[in-house]
């Protein structure tokens, strides 16, 4: 992150948000017209392919959203999907998982104040892009078994 001077805070935005994801090693941020930040995630060691949307939500655009879907979906039935969903989610914080129509997403919704540290944000996203590795590697072992469901 050599372009960004990391000791100081500045304002929480989407162009500091694309600033410190372009400065990720093997992470190409895409950019939509309205300023929405993509990025297509596959972990090395999966066959597996994550849409990511990575935005600011909320009434001060203070709430960084990670949102991501797996593409394709695993062909899954609803229920076998839920299960894993579940089982993931009862084991693991970070991504939290669920899933809509038999396809599998993951996100994370995280608070920030008006001002960050470009550190704090390369961290988090680390974090993130490593938990989606972690989902990868763990959905890939068990695709196609059918996973018992989390009990409360």
């Amino acid at each position: 992150m050599s372009a960004m001077n990391l000791k100081s805070k500045r304002p929480l935005t989407r162009r500091l948000v694309l600033e410190v994801l372009s400065e990720l090693p093997g992470i190409r941020p895409l950019v939509s017209r309205e300023g929405h930040v993509g990025v297509l995630f596959k972990d090395a060691e999966s066959d597996l392919l994550f849409t990511v949307a990575v935005t600011l939500d909320g009434f001060f655009d203070n709430v960084l959203v990670f949102m991501a879907s797996l593409e394709p979906p695993l062909g899954l039935s609803q229920e076998a999907a839920l299960r894993l969903a579940n089982r993931w989610n009862a084991e693991r914080r970070w991504p939290r998982v669920w899933v809509r129509e038999g396809k599998v997403w993951a996100d994370f919704h995280l608070p920030l104040p008006p001002e960050v540290e470009p550190e704090i944000l390369q961290l988090l996203f680390m974090h993130l892009f490593h938990g989606l590795a972690e989902l990868s590697s763990w959905l890939t072992q068990r695709n196609g078994t059918d996973a018992p469901a989390a009990v409360a």
